[in-house]
């Protein structure tokens, strides 16, 4: 990648593009959405999706909350004829950490769930973490959750901070709310962890997210991509979602290394 700077400041790319998506996959759209993810199992290094259910078809209940790595271990063990989580991580490519689904407004569970690319990346930590619960300023509406995990490269042993939120569509209370306890994660994260960069994915049901400390890879669409500082980003594209409302929304991302060039 080659540089671009600007003033007394050069930034430089680090590696390797990352190639990130985020998808609401429209809840309980069943199979008909499963070649959709098993296409960007294909084409992106870590993505996110929305609205994901267990699955709306299966021989025994599935609880796969709290679950690590490939998910088709579990599969085996419960009977599933397919799901969801299965159909990004069946090319043996991805893993993906499920966490707990989002409470109210559902038959089935909604998650949030992040895969990543498991020839590139381990998990470190992974947790699910409450936004705001039921009728949130008795506005109605369900809980709303952020999926944050810890990935570790494997060939540098650089780490990044990977949130995958989906946000209230009731008011700008609840987005307050939600990027404030979003903001307080990722400090959190920072502190304990020797993060390298932060990458915040969702549907936000917003424009403007406004994320402290984090800037939009696009402000065209509600579904975006947020970045940290320390990483940079080109290559934004909207990919047809299939039998979503939604498409889905990719973009190439970086780690940088920030030059001081003033010799004055």
């Amino acid at each position: 990648m080659a540089a671009i700077g600007s003033g007394s400041t050069e930034f430089s790319g680090v590696g390797d593009p990352i190639s990130v998506a985020t998808y609401n996959m429209l809840y309980n759209s069943g199979t008909e959405n499963y070649p959709v993810i098993e296409e960007m199992a294909k084409q992106h290094d870590i993505f996110g999706l929305q609205e994901a259910v267990a699955d709306p078809h299966y021989d025994s209940p599935i609880d796969p909350v709290g679950s690590y790595g490939s998910y088709a271990s579990l599969l085996t063990q419960q009977n599933a004829v397919h799901s969801t989580f299965d159909a990004g991580t069946q090319s043996g490519t991805h893993d993906v950490f499920i966490g707990e689904p989002k409470s109210g407004g559902s038959d089935e569970p909604e998650y949030s769930p992040i895969f990543y690319d498991n020839s590139q990346y381990e998990l470190i930590e992974g947790e699910t973490v409450e936004l705001h619960g039921q009728n949130f300023n008795n506005e109605g509406g369900t809980s709303r959750i952020a999926n944050v995990v810890v990935l570790r490269d494997k060939q540098d042993g650089s780490t990044v901070l990977v949130a995958n939120t989906h946000w209230s569509n009731t008011s700008d209370a609840a987005h307050e709310q939600s990027r404030q306890v979003v903001e307080d994660t990722i400090a959190d994260y920072e502190s304990e962890y020797s993060v390298d960069g932060v990458i915040v994915m969702g549907d936000f049901n917003t424009f403007t997210p406004d994320i402290d400390g984090m800037r939009s890879t696009d402000e065209n669409g509600i579904d975006q991509v947020l970045v940290s500082p320390n990483m940079v980003h080109d290559n934004e594209r909207w990919i047809d979602g299939g039998v979503s409302d939604h498409n889905i929304f990719a973009t190439d991302v970086y780690l940088i290394e920030v030059t001081d060039t003033d010799t004055g």
